[in-house]
């Protein structure tokens, strides 16, 4: 639920801001911007973040330097605990079984930043390539 009302929350200002703007549809110097994936357009719709190389999900943001120039940042933090038990029988000195068993606990923090510079292209109103 807050997933849902956050990205309500992100498109209420973009449009607000993009409708305080002057009539280019492109980003100028200073605009700020976020993005979002939306997948599975027919059955299964679905919003996510994107995700860093490890699969964490992140914040992508674009700061616009200049009209034609904007730097990308990306955060993301991820948290993951694994329990594990197993149990298995083993052959003693003696001769006989025993039961062993082994109980491990594997906790790790994911944290990575990415940065980034775009070079955009072109002089279209609508169409923005770019490098980056």
């Amino acid at each position: 639920m807050k997933k849902i009302i956050i990205v309500f929350s992100l498109i209420i200002v973009s449009s607000l801001i993009a409708s305080a703007q002057n009539d280019t549809l492109k980003p100028v110097k200073g605009d700020w911007g976020f993005s979002l994936n939306i997948t599975g357009l027919i059955n299964d719709i679905k919003v996510e973040n994107n995700k860093d190389a490890i699969g964490n999900y992140m914040i992508f943001a674009r700061h616009y330097l200049k009209n034609d120039k904007a730097l990308r940042i990306g955060l993301a933090l991820n948290y993951l605990k694994q329990n594990h038990f197993t149990s298995d029988s083993i052959s003693i000195s003696s001769g006989n079984r025993a039961l062993q068993e082994v109980d491990s606990t594997i906790s790790r923090i994911d944290f990575s930043i990415s940065l980034g510079l775009e070079k955009h292209l072109g002089n279209t109103k609508r169409l923005d390539p770019y490098v980056g």
